[in-house]
């Protein structure tokens, strides 16, 4: 089993390792420099203001920050054609959290909402937008283009408000993003399947805590991986950006939490006092893990450390349990550490890419988990009844032996009472049944086989549907080749066992 799990992570790490965004021709990267002066350095609503005032400066693009304020910023992006061979339109992309207004090469083009001094001045615009220019106006080599952005209608002060500015052959603008994610909707059909499977698990009673800790897991991830490809699906208001974030990292702390809580409840589901310096430490990470959430600025980083502290904070108890030899702790330890490497080897596609399919490796791996634990239990359920089955029989014969019941026969013209004991087995042919006798003799019986079957003690065995055994009179049972049987009496009788009883004829035997 162990080698499995690393199988399954194999696979999705040279997955994910082959994977590159989809980039426009022409775009700004997060060092290149601009220029930005303030908000009201045009003199008015509409002035473009002199970029060389001493107002203004040159920072990166990574430094822009229009939260909270109105500025201007110049930039200038390089084409080397205007055209891409296919005879699509170029326009200008801007995907941010603000409302912006565009200039290319000194011409005005539009706005994406309406940009502000303040938040009753400002019209939040949709985080990803596209601007339709005429043709003429791009040009060959370097295209200048002037931003006029705010942004007073957020509710989370974000570290790179701004994800993209550059000039592109014209089309959706969310395709980008939506090209990027599409791969991991592959298994938004697992997450489903699994919350669904398990959730039923856990409303029948069946390992209910296990089952539920499964169930909510499946589902934080179904609800994340719809919470991410939201930006490639639908056009939203950057307002709305933020609420995202936050729903992003609640479902990581989600899922985080979760797989904790499995780990723990399947490991210490008895406390005991061996159980407290690991348990003291499990609660000193889980105070570590929330000190973890508050650290970083970026909410990607945010998100990750929701989910991570909560899993680190179960490494311990599986170390605990693994040096305790307990049966799957040492699968589960590496699951883990498997899961924990490959998040912090793609720190920059995590909630893009890795988490998707490392969260499907990672349920696939729970889920066979649990499927061994559904089985190991329904073989101990099965040898359980077995062994009920077997003690039923014994106290059956030890009555039988004291208090032998007589069995009435009405056969042609008379009735006959007969010790059940004394019989060794019942053939049912049509309306009668063949009764024989432990001193030879065969009587016959008007009525079915079933009938019969209700007046007799639980000595007696349905082996085939026309034959009934006293199990005190059985001496071997021979299994042939096409998967039936046939039992051999004391009597030297043999009598038939179908297909579909042999393991309850096996059972009842040993």
């Amino acid at each position: 089993m162990t080698h499995r799990v690393f199988c399954f992570y194999a696979l999705f790490w040279m997955v994910l390792a082959g994977q590159h965004p989809v980039m426009a021709e022409a775009f700004l990267r997060y060092g290149d420099a601009v220029t930005i002066c303030p908000g009201d350095a045009g003199g008015d609503n509409t002035g473009v203001p002199d970029f060389d005032a001493p107002d203004c400066r040159t920072v990166s693009m990574a430094e822009i920050d229009p939260q909270g304020r109105m500025v201007w910023v110049k930039t200038a992006l390089m084409l080397d054609r205007i055209e891409d061979g296919k005879g699509a339109p170029l326009a200008v992309f801007i995907s941010a959290k603000m409302s912006s207004e565009v200039y290319l090469n000194g011409t005005y083009i539009g706005r994406n909402g309406l940009p502000g001094y303040g938040k009753t001045d400002e019209a939040p615009g949709v985080m990803d937008a596209v601007f339709h220019a005429p043709q003429s106006l791009f040009r060959t080599g370097r295209n200048d283009i002037v931003l006029r952005l705010s942004s007073h209608h957020g509710y989370l002060g974000l570290s790179h408000p701004i994800h993209r500015v550059a000039i592109g052959p014209a089309g959706p603008p969310m395709a980008p993003f939506l090209r990027h994610y599409w791969p991991s909707l592959i298994t938004f059909g697992a997450f489903v399947v699994g919350g669904l499977y398990f959730g039923i698990t856990a409303i029948r009673g069946r390992d209910r805590g296990n089952a539920l800790m499964l169930c909510l897991m499946s589902l934080f991830a179904a609800g994340q991986l719809l919470t991410e490809v939201s930006r490639g699906l639908v056009p939203y208001l950057y307002p709305f950006h933020d609420i995202r974030l936050i729903l992003i990292v609640l479902f990581s702390m989600g899922f985080g939490v979760c797989v904790a809580g499995h780990a723990l409840g399947k490991f210490m589901a008895r406390p005991s006092r061996e159980h407290t310096p690991v348990m003291l430490l499990g609660l000193g990470l889980a105070v570590v893990s929330v000190a973890g959430i508050l650290q970083p600025d970026g909410f990607d980083q945010k998100a990750a450390a929701a989910m991570l502290m909560p899993i680190l904070t179960c490494v311990p108890v599986l170390v605990f349990w693994t040096l305790k030899r307990r049966q799957g702790a040492l699968r589960h330890l590496l699951a883990f550490m498997a899961f924990i490497l490959i998040t912090l080897s793609f720190p920059d596609h995590f909630l893009d890419t890795v988490f998707f399919y490392s969260v499907a490796a990672f349920l696939a791996f729970l889920f066979a988990e649990q499927a061994l634990a559904f089985a190991r239990e329904e073989d101990r359920r099965r040898h359980g009844e077995a062994r009920a089955n077997k003690l039923e029989m014994a106290l059956e014969q030890a009555r039988a032996r004291t208090d032998v019941p007589q069995i009435t026969i009405n056969g042609a013209g008379k009735i006959d009472r007969v010790p059940a004991d004394q019989i060794t087995d019942c053939h049912g042919v049509g309306g009668y049944v063949e009764i024989r006798l432990a001193d030879g003799r065969s009587l016959l019986h008007s009525a079915s086989l079933a009938e019969l079957e209700e007046s007799l003690p639980a000595t007696f065995l349905r082996v085939h549907r026309s034959h009934l055994v006293n199990t005190a009179y059985v001496r071997t049972l021979e299994r042939e080749p096409t998967g039936t049987g046939r039992l051999m009496l004391a009597s030297g009788i043999s009598v038939p066992v179908s297909r579909r009883v042999m393991p309850k004829v096996r059972l009842a035997l040993k």
